[in-house]
């Protein structure tokens, strides 16, 4: 909502109300990668501690998830969905509408 609030406060044109609701809506679809690693990190190390997080690291380096018939480092997806997240909520140059 913050995003939408600053790109309206300048203006109350309808293309200046429309990029508001394309930002919103990026926003909001970069929370889906956002809560998803956020669960998987808070389930793989049962604990939001980061230093306890950084300390297990190394423990948890060659564990994977089997998406399909794939097999997925844990940690290599979490850092992809927050990495994803990260540039959907600042609408980085990839991500932008």
């Amino acid at each position: 909502m913050v995003s939408f609030f600053l790109i309206q406060y300048w203006s109350m044109r309808i293309p200046t109300f429309k990029a508001g609701l394309k930002v919103f809506t990026i926003s909001q679809i970069g929370d889906f990668p956002l809560f998803i690693g956020l669960f998987l990190l808070l389930a793989l190390f049962e604990t939001s501690d980061f230093g306890q997080i950084l300390a297990s690291w190394p423990l948890w380096v060659h564990t994977y998830i089997a998406i399909g018939p794939c097999l997925v480092s844990t940690l290599g997806l979490i850092s992809l969905l927050t990495t994803t997240a990260m540039l959907l909520k600042a609408a980085q140059f990839v991500f932008y509408p």
